[in-house]
């Protein structure tokens, strides 16, 4: 089955996706920041480092890496919540799988749920 026909799939893809971005971005964090512990080790002040001449900050990938992997997590939960139901599960059934309420599958079913909800306390 193709992913552009099967939107749990083409969630799955994207989180993929988000997740191998944020990989790389991780690299770049850990560079940065082996340099700026050989830095300070080397007696520099932070002020005196210009940590941020190296591209995005470490706060900027951060916060970048932790939004794309919620969006692709939220999108990928209301396409599988979606799926569960066509597939004939109940809103309980699938509450219980994700760890959250039955009207939070509701909400993920109906479309009420938007990509910068919380994170749910466990996912599927």
């Amino acid at each position: 089955m193709q992913s552009d026909a099967d939107p749990v799939l083409h969630a799955l893809d994207e989180l993929v996706a988000a997740a191998r971005a944020n990989v790389s971005e991780w690299e770049h964090v850990i560079s940065r920041a082996e340099r700026i512990k050989e830095l300070r080790a080397g007696g520099h002040p932070y002020r005196a480092m210009r940590i941020e001449d190296d591209g995005p900050t470490i706060i900027d990938v951060v916060s970048r890496n932790q939004s794309r992997l919620t969006d692709a997590a939220a999108a990928f939960r209301r396409a599988i919540a979606r799926e569960l139901v066509a597939e004939g599960m109940s809103r309980a059934e699938i509450a219980r799988l994700f760890g959250v309420s039955r009207q939070r599958v509701g909400m993920l079913v109906s479309g009420g749920a938007g990509p910068h909800d919380p994170p749910d306390a466990t996912s599927a």
